[in-house]
């Protein structure tokens, strides 16, 4: 009975996780190809290529992947600095960056709610362009 049970919680889990997956790449693919980088919207489903995508869309050095795959402690100030950038981006206001960290459950939902904005920015710039958010802020780094 116990393995019975424990089979269908790693079953829950994983599909939690491809669903996660899934949901994600998507979003970022939908971002990339309304980005200037729309001829690699397909790097989000690789995990390494996902994470190039992501600079190439944010307009950070490449190099950075050696330090967010390769580097202790600092990897994690990269991929937070990585995403805020991508928050400012799809212009969205900074303090996204906080659920971010702080409520993880919600990232791949904020990713997708982050993707269908952008959409909607980029079909129709004009009803936006008077919020200003994304385009005159500095640069994290």
């Amino acid at each position: 009975m116990e393995d019975a049970i424990a089979g269908i919680f790693t079953i829950l889990v994983l599909a939690f996780f491809v669903a996660t997956y899934v949901m994600v790449a998507l979003s970022v693919q939908k971002i990339a190809r309304n980005s200037d980088e729309s001829h690699y919207s397909w790097f989000a489903w690789i995990p390494i290529l996902h994470e190039v995508l992501l600079l190439k869309i944010v307009k950070k050095p490449e190099w950075w992947i050696v330090i967010i795959y390769f580097v202790p402690i600092a990897n994690w100030v990269m991929r937070w600095v990585l995403q805020y950038e991508l928050v400012k981006y799809c212009r969205k206001p900074g303090w996204w960056i906080a659920v971010f960290i702080f409520f993880f459950p919600a990232y791949p939902f904020m990713i997708w709610k982050m993707a269908q904005d952008y959409e909607a920015i980029e079909a129709n710039p004009q009803n936006f362009a008077d919020q200003g958010q994304g385009t005159t802020q500095e640069s994290f780094f």
